[in-house]
């Protein structure tokens, strides 16, 4: 059996070898957690930074969409009258 002061001496290395590997891992993840939080920070500002012109994009295109669509149908129900007009002046019967 190892006397008082032999486990001391032991014991001391061993203990500061555990407590900083302790403190490195700690160290480590609380690192590692901020970088993560850093992160999604700053992905947050610029994503929310972005909102506005996004949202207005959003609308020009919808408009656009509109617009050309009216277009579209406009000129679809034109060629239906004309053509209805057409067939009842000519007399032809279906």
């Amino acid at each position: 059996m190892l006397s008082a002061q032999a486990t001391d001496s032991f014991q001391i290395p061993s203990l500061l070898s555990v407590g900083t590997l302790v403190g490195l891992l700690f160290g480590y993840g609380v690192g590692y957690i901020h970088a993560v939080w850093r992160r999604a920070r700053n992905d947050y500002k610029t994503t929310k930074a972005a909102v506005p012109g996004l949202r207005k994009n959003k609308w020009v295109a919808w408009r656009t969409m509109v617009q050309r669509g009216t277009l579209v149908g406009a000129a679809i129900m034109g060629l239906v009258v004309w053509l209805f007009l057409s067939t009842s002046q000519s007399g032809a019967s279906p």
